[in-house]
């Protein structure tokens, strides 16, 4: 067994989303913080989430507690070095996706009933839509956020939904995820199998090994190795875990060293907690600032606050200032009206299209969890060739769904209404800003290239983008293009997205590469929402698996964020939606 967790191996494991997992006391939030060490030493950008117990704190002072510490900003809880209130999420998460606050603990502590997933509801959306460069985003208890079972909690079915979307399309954005849970029986499914690393302190329940040894048998070929870990769980000492890693190929049982930072979390024995900590420095004043924009900012784009502000300036301009004449007090009232018509209008706007956005992500969570309701193999479980259906193909009449049901075609919705007259007309600029329209939080040139049908970095393109970049029309940050609002004016009405089976058709009609790349695309297709082995796609489609053939189809549908996996293969969550 080693003594120490080599830089080598935590370098692999941290590339992807990483679980840690053990009861109260065996040593589960030390090693998160140990991890996390080592990311803020090296000067990544990290963010992390603590809701209840303010177990991150220490991070900002020594191992002694004598002398400073890392530099995180602590917002809210006894230690925040500013309040924090759970309706601040959306500011914050653009502090943190835009990385103006490169090193940060979040306390949800002191939150009330609901709060967390308020907070988590609209943290989420804007981080994952703003997110620029890399963040190891750590969640203490995830299964605060993401319940097996939803309580009845304010806004706790919309956190899972969000919590989903973090584990399986955070790390295309960005996003590197390191979850803690004391209890994995309540944990959602989908949260651990988006983590390619489960490291297993001491578990005595059942129902929290189960989650494990399920994970383990998808992951762990060896049945001896999977014993090993599945007899030893309820007896590993202190500090003492497992590292499970496959794509990392790492299955170790490791005593991982102590923290090089102040443990706040570890249980008192003595009166060392009385002792005044010292922390590392932070400009309060500077944070205060930075903070207060950013929630202002946000309050300025909430149309309760910008109704409110109007109905203020309405009864200040009713209001006759003594002395003014009736021409002044006219003027007056005629720029009061002005200003709140042109303050109304561009709000409501902006009002309506994320109320529409609302409304198209609950109708997808529904939709999800009456599709997650139906029974499915498990995912390593191989089909029976007798039992199993020969692959079928969607018809005008009918959808015909992996698992043999069929549904009728869904009507194409109408033409979204766009909020200006659309100046631009058609062709290859038009087909541009559909395709971004379509997808609000950006697409890289390649993808976006696809779905317009235009040559990236033709002529045809540069003349686009010429045009589009003098107007202002789309951003390009971090390699990634999205249309902004005079876009959106500029290109008027447009069709939405397609869904499901419709999507999915679209998408095979243009991914290229002739037969044998349509044939692995509906191989991994008709497998969802399992996965399926690389070496039964390249026989369906009869192509030899690990030949050059092979990797340039799987590099493409890969490069397209359709597909993801190595050896075992998966349909992204966005073909479905």
């Amino acid at each position: 067994m080693k003594t120490t967790l080599e830089p080598e191996v935590a370098d692999a494991i941290l590339k992807r989303h990483t679980a840690v997992f053990g009861m109260t006391g065996s040593g589960k939030t030390s090693t998160a913080k140990l991890l996390i060490e080592k990311v803020a030493d090296e000067g990544s950008r990290v963010c992390i989430l603590d809701p209840i117990k303010s177990d991150w704190w220490g991070l900002t002072s020594s191992k002694s507690g004598k002398g400073p510490g890392l530099p995180f900003q602590i917002l809210g809880g006894p230690h925040g070095h500013v309040p924090l209130h759970a309706g601040a999420g959306a500011a914050i998460g653009e502090v943190v996706a835009t990385g103006k606050l490169p090193l940060s603990i979040i306390d949800m502590a002191d939150f009330g009933p609901g709060g967390l997933q308020k907070f988590f509801n609209d943290f989420v959306p804007v981080l994952m839509r703003k997110m620029r460069g890399v963040l190891y985003l750590a969640i203490e208890e995830a299964h605060e956020f993401a319940p097996k079972e939803k309580s009845g909690a304010g806004g706790e079915t919309m956190a899972i939904y969000h919590a989903k979307k973090l584990a399986t399309a955070g790390r295309s954005k960005g996003i590197r995820l390191v979850v803690a849970s004391q209890r994995v029986q309540a944990l959602h499914n989908a949260v651990i199998g988006s983590c390619e690393t489960l490291i297993v302190h001491r578990m005595t329940a059942p129902a929290d090994q189960e989650p494990v040894t399920k994970w383990l048998k998808g992951t762990v070929k060896e049945r001896e190795f999977r014993e090993r870990i599945e007899y030893s769980m309820p007896e590993l000492a202190d500090g003492e875990g497992w590292i499970c890693s496959g794509s990392a190929k790492i299955l170790e049982r490791v005593q991982f060293p102590r923290i090089h930072t102040f443990d706040n979390s570890a249980t008192p024995e003595d009166d060392a907690h009385n002792l005044e900590v010292v922390t590392a420095k932070v400009d309060v004043e500077q944070l205060r600032e930075l903070v207060g924009q950013a929630v202002q900012e946000a309050a300025a784009n909430d149309p309760a606050v910008l109704q409110k502000w109007i109905r203020e300036l309405e009864a200040k301009v009713a209001a006759k200032p003594e002395g003014a004449s009736t021409e002044e007090v006219e003027e007056i009232e005629r720029r009061g009206y002005e200003r709140g018509r042109l303050v109304g209008f561009t709000e409501g706007r902006a009002a309506a299209t994320a109320a529409r956005e609302d409304l198209r992500r609950a109708l997808h969570l529904h939709i999800d969890s009456a599709f997650d309701a139906l029974h499915f193999p498990e995912p390593n479980t191989p089909p029976s060739p007798v039992a199993r259906p020969a692959p079928q193909r969607a018809t005008p009449a009918a959808v015909h769904r992996p698992d043999g049901l069929t549904r009728a075609p869904v009507k194409r919705p109408a033409p979204v209404r766009g909020a200006g007259n659309g100046t631009i007309a058609g062709g290859a600029p038009r087909n541009l800003l559909i395709a971004l329209a379509q997808n609000p939080e950006g697409l890289r040139p390649r993808k976006l290239a696809i779905l317009a049908e235009v040559q990236e970095g033709g002529s045809t393109w540069r003349g686009a983008f010429a045009k589009f970049r003098r107007e202002s029309l789309v951003t390009e940050m971090g390699g990634v293009i999205a249309i902004t609002r005079e876009g959106l004016d500029a290109l008027g009405s447009y069709a939405p997205l397609p869904t499901g089976h419709e999507l999915r058709t679209q998408w095979r009609e243009k991914i290229g590469g002739g037969e044998t790349r349509r044939a692995i695309f509906d191989a991994i297709i008709d497998a969802y929402p399992a996965s399926i082995s690389a070496a039964e796609v390249a026989r369906r489609a009869n192509v030899e698996p690990g030949g050059s053939t092979w990797r340039g189809h799987m590099a493409h549908l890969r490069g397209l964020e359709l597909v993801s996996g190595s050896a075992e293969l998966r349909a992204s969550e966005d073909l479905f939606s």
